[in-house]
């Protein structure tokens, strides 16, 4: 009586609903039960994979009923509706993959929280939960019919007086198989408890449902479900045909592959939880993989920058940071490598680099659906400070109108070089300088950004030629009665000194200074041989006797 009310309900459900048309969108999927607790809850969810690009991926279906049978008779035990809740895109909408096999794959989840009560669910036998759906995306190659074919999920379980949930698999890896090209994927499930998994490769399920009759919501009882219909050349166990077919590792669950031709193609793989050497459970997820000719996809290389400027080499002046980059190009994805390894994570357009070596970036189709490019290597360099050092033949002008190259010492191309003459910019950002007038230069190098700065200076004189007495008899005849040097006044900052046989100073003057008179303290100093001591900035200073004479 109990199940015979809940026939009823359910029929009366299914004429207060829409009417739900076939779906063309949905490509594969599986069934998971977890337990929640020790008292029979579980969480049951139904995985729906789904092609974005159709139409009907734009109206999900309200609910899923998933119908519970006792393995031993086929006796309908309970239906359960799950409800949409998560939703994961796999592959980014129109991605440069989809030019020759369109698929935008996304993974919707429909669960709900279920009581398996172990004195309802004893039977020895085990369990089985069903969902039914039609119809298969019409682009599937190695199906028949396909946009007129069903999808059936299935889960077996027993009901264990231990904790006891399905295995689990993995979320899928978004990607393409290339013609030629060996694929590995993993396609392997967890389990909660720790229970033995095996792998094998099994037919697709169609079930009962049609293109004129697309939902199961009765749950009708079935002894039997049957197999999708495989193109010629395929088949459970050969379901992608290449140079080596697609086969599934028994302990792994790693998935291998080498295919001949382009296409999307179907395949279903059941994983079986084993304990204490006996079985006591199995999960079938269906999933397509799309096979492109990658060769046909290609890209340019990449160009690597510093500081905005295509190099080979990046010059650090210390153990900072720097930044190299490459232009983004919209679909693709990046991968930078130091010495031909790739560094983990480095999936952006930018790198902050310290490490020495040689960096390259790979510019890669997303989903590995073509042959990708890499750039040219870049060595980054060991740091080295800048070191400025001016270059020159002389520093003296000969006559007016002279000139001198300045050059500075070779830096590299991406350092900054400014030169100043006696403190004031001169505009000059050349690796030389021409001097024509008398004074100190510099020279300041430094990284671009104006770290690590070196400076060097250099003083620029003037040729001139001093002329003085080697003696003068400062008497007051009128004759002789001064020392004088003449140019004196030419020389920049020029200073006399006279000294006494003793060392004592007795009489100074700058450029601009009267001639020395033979005097000292206003008194005349007493005749004989005197040293004398002239100064100016960038010339030898000169020094010689002088000899009083009275």
């Amino acid at each position: 009586m109990k199940h015979g009310l809940l026939f009823y309900l359910l029929i009366g459900l299914v004429c207060l609903l829409p009417t739900i048309a076939q779906a063309d969108h949905i490509i594969g999927g599986d069934i998971t039960l977890q337990q929640t607790g020790t008292s029979g809850d579980y969480r049951l969810a139904v995985h729906l994979f789904v092609d974005r690009t159709h139409p009907s991926s734009t109206q999900p279906d309200p609910f899923l009923a998933c119908h519970i049978y006792r393995t031993r008779d086929n006796v309908r035990m309970n239906t359960i509706n799950t409800f949409l809740g998560d939703i994961k895109n796999l592959y980014e909408s129109d991605n440069i993959c989809a030019s020759q096999v369109k698929l935008q794959l996304a993974m919707w989840t429909y669960d709900r929280a279920v009581n398996l009560p172990a004195a309802a669910y004893n039977d020895p036998g085990g369990y089985y939960i069903i969902f039914q759906r039609c119809c298969r995306n019409a682009s599937v190659t190695n199906v028949l019919n396909p946009n007129r074919t069903g999808l059936a999920f299935r889960l077996d379980f027993k009901i264990q007086t231990a904790v006891n949930s399905s295995p689990e698999f993995v979320l899928p890896e978004a990607r393409y198989v290339c013609i030629n090209d060996p694929f590995t994927m993993d396609f392997s499930a967890k389990d909660a408890d720790g229970d033995k998994l095996r792998y094998e490769l099994v037919d697709p399920l169609k079930g009962y449902t049609t293109d004129q009759a697309p939902v199961d919501y009765l749950g009708n009882s079935h002894a039997t479900y049957p197999a999708i219909q495989w193109v010629a050349g395929t088949s459970a166990l050969n379901p992608i045909p290449g140079l080596q077919p697609l086969k599934v590792d028994a302990n792994a669950g790693r998935l291998t592959l080498t295919a001949q031709q382009a296409g999307l193609y179907v395949f279903a793989v059941m994983v079986t939880e084993t304990r204490n050497g006996v079985d006591i459970g199995q999960v079938r997820r269906e999933y397509q993989l799309p096979v492109v000719d990658c060769k046909k996809n290609t890209t340019t290389p990449p160009a690597i920058t510093f500081n905005g400027k295509s190099t080979t080499a990046v010059e650090r002046c210390d153990d900072s940071p720097v930044t190299i980059a490459t232009a983004n190009a919209t679909g693709f994805t990046y991968q930078w490598q130091l010495n031909g390894a790739d560094i983990a994570g480095a999936t952006s357009t930018t790198l902050a680099v310290k490490e020495e070596g040689v960096y390259t970036v790979k510019k890669l189709f997303p989903y590995n659906c073509g042959t990708g490019a890499t750039s040219e290597k870049v060595r980054v360099l060991p740091p080295a400070p800048p070191l400025a050092e001016i270059l020159t033949n002389r520093t003296q002008l000969a006559f007016d109108g002279d000139e001198i190259l300045l050059i500075s010492a070779s830096q590299p191309d991406t350092y900054r070089i400014r030169w100043s003459f006696n403190g004031a910019a001169s505009g000059s950002n050349s690796t030389s300088l021409v001097a024509a007038q008398e004074g100190s230069y510099k020279l300041r190098v430094s990284t671009s950004d104006d770290r690590c700065a070196s400076e060097d200076t250099i003083q620029i004189t003037r040729f001139v030629k001093l002329v003085m007495p080697n003696a003068f008899s400062p008497n007051g005849d009128g004759l002789n009665d001064t020392w004088e040097i003449r140019n004196l006044n030419s020389l920049t900052d020029a200073e006399v000194f006279v000294f006494n046989r003793s060392g004592a100073l007795i009489y100074y003057a700058d450029k601009n200074g009267q001639p020395w008179d033979g005097t000292y303290e206003n008194q005349k100093v007493l005749p004989g041989m005197y040293r004398y001591l002239i100064r100016a900035p960038g010339r030898q200073p000169m020094q010689g006797a002088l000899q009083v004479i009275y």
